[in-house]
């Protein structure tokens, strides 16, 4: 007579049951690993955000000051003349001063359509052309007024014909001592500019005479509101 086991009797489980639970220990494990990654995944994205945060605007503040203490390229020139071109600066109240020199005049303007917080004031006023009597010229010199104003003076040296004096008539005031070998003339200096520094035009009114050319006068006095030059040349005779 066959007796009928089972596991129950016998103690043992049947092989299909110990691969299913192994599966689910299996399971469970994997679920419990792919919890911990996904936490520190999430951990580790929160700290990139808050590096994120934190961090760029003391990268911005680093960047703006390595700006400002770095020269400019050629490039960045470049780009910001565009920029200058673009905002269409040009220069207003342009304003004729008195003549500084012979053939000479002073001007002065002042940059319009600058914006009153742009920080490159001093460039844009360098980089900007002003025509004056037919030609096109850039500053001399750029003074800065403050926030919004800028003025531009300039030197211009042609076609200005109100700053061309010139020399009149001369005498021949003899030997200046016997045996100096030297003769003294004197000139009288016409159309002296209004305004006009009287020594600054006699030094540097050109002249020639007796074969001989001079850029000015070798010494300047004034008589009766008169502007005079002398000049010593030699002269075998004296």
């Amino acid at each position: 007579m066959m007796l009928g086991l089972n596991h129950q009797s016998t103690g043992q489980r049947p092989d299909e049951e110990l691969e299913l639970e192994a599966n689910y220990i299996s399971f469970e494990t994997d679920t419990r690993k792919g919890s911990w990654s996904t936490r520190r995944l999430t951990i580790r994205s929160w700290m990139l955000l808050a590096a994120l945060i934190f961090g760029l605007p003391l990268l911005f503040e680093t960047s703006t000051h390595l700006v400002h203490q770095c020269p400019l390229s050629s490039e960045t020139r470049d780009q910001m003349r565009r920029e200058r071109q673009k905002m269409d600066m040009f220069w207003d109240q342009v304003e004729a001063l008195h003549c500084t020199t012979y053939g000479t005049r002073g001007y002065t303007a002042y940059l319009a359509n600058l914006p009153i917080n742009y920080p490159d004031r001093i460039e844009a006023c360098k980089e900007t052309m002003l025509e004056i009597r037919g030609r096109s010229y850039f500053p001399d010199r750029c003074e800065d007024k403050g926030p919004g104003v800028v003025m531009g003076r300039w030197e211009v040296n042609h076609n200005e014909p109100d700053c061309v004096p010139f020399w009149g008539w001369y005498k021949d005031k003899g030997c200046t001592s016997e045996g100096s070998g030297k003769r003294r003339f004197e000139h009288f200096l016409e159309n002296l500019p209004a305004g006009g520094d009287w020594r600054e035009f006699c030094a540097t009114t050109p002249v020639s005479f007796h074969g001989m050319h001079f850029p000015g006068a070798k010494s300047c006095f004034q008589y009766n509101r008169g502007t005079y030059g002398e000049w010593e040349v030699e002269d075998s005779t004296c």
